[in-house]
């Protein structure tokens, strides 16, 4: 058609097109492995957290007068009702030692205070209780039982959360609704009198719960149930929880030495935080400095003018 064309014009325009998706494809890979890393960092927090509080559960399990023989044992025991009951197992095992604790005079067995931790576990499954409803009975029941009475803000509780168990509670120590209300007010709903009427209500509270079908929210408690009775046995059988605490702990007693020692050295806490000012500042200004510069030649230059303007055509472009 009679156009010429400057090759020479022509590869540098290409060698700067390759320049700017190199360094696209560059920041990409930094920001996958940076999201890969912070990733991995949440996955082990979480695994640590898990062990930590299966450790906890499984002690405070072995401490109850009611646990005979291996804590082990006993732990995975209380795990695999807190399955079949449906219910997270930090709950159902917080309330399963307090009732234990609470009840320790008058349920001498494991499988005592497991029947009385299931009855209310599964009557507010029955109930129509949500995890969160759930969550927060067990917590104020559990308190009430360990306290020695259900009242006020315990029995509030319940009646809002479980109005139906309440009222089961009600007929199995034969008064009414109203009357229930009146003797928690006054202190006379004792840690005892609940636990006699959980067992009365028992059976009719089990045959009611296995009508009940299970719903999504209660099969992702069970995965999580059966991935804490997995990172609990490995524990149990690794002893990682306590190694690498020991190793933080170790850890930190060196850090601290070496701390105190360079305290010490430059003459107390105030001269040395004074020392470490002026090192930092000495060596953040210049790097804060060519950092600026660096950002506004790129700012001002056709490689950042051009970023500028596809930015500015792509907000462009998302508001039409």
């Amino acid at each position: 058609l009679g156009f010429s064309v400057d090759e020479s014009n022509l590869r540098k325009y290409q060698q700067g097109t390759e320049n700017i998706k190199r360094t696209a494809e560059g920041a990409a890979t930094a920001f996958r492995n940076m999201f890969v890393a912070f990733a991995g960092f949440a996955s082990l927090k979480s695994l640590a957290n898990t062990a930590d509080q299966m450790q906890s559960l499984e002690a405070r399990i072995g401490l109850l007068p009611q646990t005979i023989g291996d804590t082990g044992a006993a732990f995975d025991a209380v795990a695999k009702r807190a399955i079949a009951a449906r219910q997270p197992l930090v709950e159902y095992a917080q309330l399963y030692t307090r009732i234990g604790h609470a009840a320790k005079e008058y349920i001498t067995t494991q499988e005592g205070v497991l029947g009385i931790t299931d009855t209310i576990s599964k009557g507010l499954i029955v109930g129509g209780a949500s995890q969160q409803e759930s969550a927060s009975v067990m917590l104020q029941l559990s308190q009430a039982l360990g306290s020695g009475v259900l009242q006020g803000q315990e029995f509030n509780a319940m009646a809002e959360g479980a109005p139906q168990m309440l009222d089961a509670l009600a007929v199995a120590m034969g008064y009414p609704r109203s009357e229930l209300k009146k003797l928690a007010s006054q202190g006379k709903l004792t840690t005892k009198d609940l636990i006699l009427a959980f067992q009365k209500i028992s059976l009719d509270v089990e045959d009611r719960f296995t009508k009940m079908p299970i719903n999504i929210g209660q099969a992702g408690t069970l995965i999580g149930n059966r991935w804490g009775m997995f990172i609990a046995r490995m524990n149990r059988e690794s002893g990682a929880v306590t190694f690498i605490a020991n190793l933080f702990t170790g850890a930190f007693d060196k850090i601290e030495l070496g701390l105190n020692s360079m305290v010490e050295f430059f003459g107390g806490a105030t001269q040395t935080l004074k020392l470490f000012g002026i090192a930092l500042a000495a060596v953040l200004l210049p790097l804060a400095a060519n950092l600026l510069a660096g950002a506004l030649a790129f700012m001002v230059s056709p490689l950042g003018l051009v970023i500028a303007g596809l930015v500015l055509l792509g907000i462009a472009i998302e508001d039409i």
